[in-house]
C-alpha cells in the first residue's frame, strides 16, 4: 500500500473525532496531522469511510505513515511533533510495526478511499462535459470529457488516494457554477424585466 494511502486514511481520524464522536477538545487535534492540511481531504474520506460502515478511530494510520518518513524529521520540535503522533499509537501496534515493520489493516479501508476517488473522478469528468457543452456541441463536450478522463495525471488522481481530484471536482464545480450565474446575469441584462 502507498504512503499516501496510509496517510490519507490516516486523517480520516479527524473526522472520527469531529462528526462521529463530536469529541473537539480531544488532546489529538494539538498533533501536527490536525493542521497539516486543509480539512476537505480528510472530511470526505471518513466520510466514504463512515458510508461503508468504516471508521479510523485512532492514530495508528498516521503513526505508521511518520514512523515511514521518520528519516525527514529533523530536529528539535520538527521530531517532537511525529513523534507525538508515535507515542498516541496503540502500543501493540506500533511495536509491532516499528519492530517488524508490519502493519495490519482490513483491505476495505484501501479499497473504499479508492472508490471515493474514483466518485470524485466521474463528477470531474461530469463538470467537464457540462461546462464544454456549454460552449460547444455535445460531441465535442464528450470528446473533451474523454480526454479529460484519459489524461495521465487525471488517471493517477482519480486512481490514488488523495486531495488532487477532489480539488479538481470542487474547482471544476465551481466554474460550471460560475459561467451559470454569469449567463443568468448576462440575460437579465440584455433582457431587463425578464
Amino acid at each position: 500500500v502507498s504512503l499516501d494511502v496510509i496517510y490519507w486514511i490516516g486523517q480520516a481520524y479527524y473526522y472520527h473525532l469531529a462528526i462521529e464522536q463530536m469529541e473537539w477538545a480531544h488532546p489529538d487535534w494539538r498533533l501536527l496531522p490536525a493542521r497539516e492540511n486543509p480539512p476537505l481531504g480528510k472530511y470526505v474520506i471518513g466520510l466514504g469511510l463512515q458510508l461503508n460502515g468504516l471508521s479510523v478511530t485512532n492514530v495508528d494510520w498516521l503513526g505508521v505513515y511518520y514512523h515511514i518518513i521518520y528519516k525527514g524529521w529533523g530536529q528539535g520540535r520538527e521530531r517532537e511533533q511525529p513523534q507525538a503522533v508515535l507515542d498516541r499509537m496503540q502500543p501493540a501496534v506500533r511495536e509491532l510495526f516499528v519492530n517488524h515493520e508490519h502493519f495490519e489493516y482490513p483491505v476495505e479501508y484501501a479499497t473504499t478511499a479508492r472508490a471515493v476517488m474514483l466518485a470524485f473522478g466521474v463528477l470531474s469528468v461530469v463538470a467537464v462535459f457540462v461546462l464544454t457543452s456549454l460552449y460547444t456541441s455535445s460531441l465535442t463536450a464528450f470528446l473533451a470529457a474523454l480526454l479529460f478522463s484519459l489524461h495521465p495525471a487525471v488517471v493517477l488522481s482519480y486512481t490514488e488516494v488523495g486531495v488532487d481530484i477532489l480539488a479538481i471536482a470542487f474547482s471544476l464545480l465551481a466554474v460550471v457554477h460560475f459561467v451559470l450565474i454569469e449567463r443568468r446575469i448576462w440575460r437579465r441584462s440584455a433582457h431587463p424585466g425578464l
